[in-house]
C-alpha cells in the first residue's frame, strides 16, 4: 500500500483544521486531489498543498495505507478524525484532538500533543512519545459519552481529566498526572506510572484506576478502604505493588476500582487497622 509522506512548508500561526488528513481520506484518492484537500487555517480556507509538500511512495511494502507528518503540527486540529485503518505518524508536535473518534489504524506522535488526544475514541491505538495535555480519552464537552475501547500509550505526563467519562478502553501514562483521573469513569483501565496531584475517580461508578507513584492527597472520603494486594492487573501484564485499594465512588453507588501502591504512599498505612484480623 503507499506512503504518503506530508513535510511543512512553513510554521503554522493559526489553528489549522485538518480532519481530513487520516488513511481512510487519502486511500483511493490521486496524489492531485490528495493536494487540492481544503483545510480551514484560522477563518482562511486553504488546501493542503499550501501547507505541506505532499509525497506518494508506492514502492511501500506495508500492508496498510501510511500517512507521515514532518513538522511542528502543535497548531493543528482533529488529524486522524474518525480513522478507521492504517497507520498514521507525525514527527513532531500532535496537535488538540488528535484521534478523534476514531474506531482503528494506529497514530504514533514523536512528539507532545495538546488536549483532547483520542477524544470519543471507538477503538484503534494512539502511542504518544512526549507529553500530553488534558482531558485525553474523555467525552466533548456536555457529553457523557467518553473512549468506548481502543488503547492511549502516553511515555510522558497528563494533565487533568484523563479518561474522563471514560466507558471502555486502556489508558497508560508513564509519567505523572495531575488532578481528576478517571472523573464520572464507568469502565476501562487507566494506569498512572508516576505521580498523581490527586482527586482520583471523582463521580466513578465502574472501572478500574492504578496509580503506581505518590499521591498527594489521600483518596477522595467517598471511597472505602477494601484490601491490600500484591499486584494489579492491566489487561495480560502485572503490576507488581502492594497496592492499597478502594472502591466506590460511593457517592454515585459505584463499584470502580482504585490501586495506590503502598510503597510509594506511606501516608496510606494508617488503613491497615482496618483490616480484619
Amino acid at each position: 500500500m503507499p506512503k504518503y509522506t506530508l513535510r511543512l512548508k512553513k510554521k503554522i500561526q493559526n489553528p489549522l483544521h485538518l480532519d481530513k488528513i487520516s488513511p481512510d481520506e487519502f486511500m483511493a484518492k490521486k496524489i492531485s486531489s490528495i493536494n487540492d484537500i481544503e483545510a480551514w487555517e484560522g477563518n482562511n480556507k486553504v488546501k493542503l498543498k499550501s501547507i505541506f509538500n505532499i509525497k506518494k511512495d508506492l514502492r511501500d511494502k506495508t500492508e496498510e495505507v501510511t500517512i507521515e507528518i514532518l513538522g511542528n503540527m502543535a497548531n493543528a486540529r482533529r488529524i486522524g478524525y474518525k480513522m478507521t485503518k492504517g497507520k498514521l505518524r507525525i514527527k513532531g508536535e500532535g496537535g488538540m484532538y488528535l484521534g478523534e473518534s476514531m474506531t482503528g489504524g494506529e497514530i504514533m506522535v514523536e512528539g507532545n500533543t495538546g488536549s483532547w488526544l483520542g477524544l470519543e475514541m471507538i477503538g484503534g491505538t494512539i502511542t504518544v512519545s512526549g507529553n500530553v495535555g488534558d482531558a485525553i480519552g474523555a467525552a466533548s464537552r456536555g457529553s457523557t459519552q467518553g473512549m468506548k475501547g481502543g488503547k492511549i500509550i502516553v511515555n510522558g505526563n497528563s494533565g487533568s481529566d484523563v479518561g474522563a467519562w471514560m466507558q471502555s478502553g486502556t489508558i497508560r501514562i508513564f509519567g505523572n498526572s495531575r488532578m481528576f483521573p478517571g472523573l464520572h469513569m464507568k469502565g476501562g483501565t487507566i494506569y498512572v506510572g508516576g505521580n498523581c496531584q490527586g482527586r482520583i475517580g471523582a463521580h466513578m461508578i465502574g472501572g478500574k484506576i492504578i496509580i503506581s507513584g505518590n499521591m498527594q492527597t489521600h483518596p477522595l472520603p467517598s471511597f472505602s478502604f477494601n484490601n491490600i494486594r500484591s499486584k494489579a492487573r492491566i489487561e495480560k501484564d502485572s503490576i507488581d505493588g502492594p497496592f492499597y485499594v478502594f472502591t466506590g465512588d460511593n457517592n454515585e453507588n459505584g463499584k470502580g476500582r482504585i490501586f495506590i501502591n503502598g510503597e510509594s504512599n506511606s501516608q496510606l498505612k494508617w488503613y491497615e487497622q482496618f483490616l480484619e484480623s
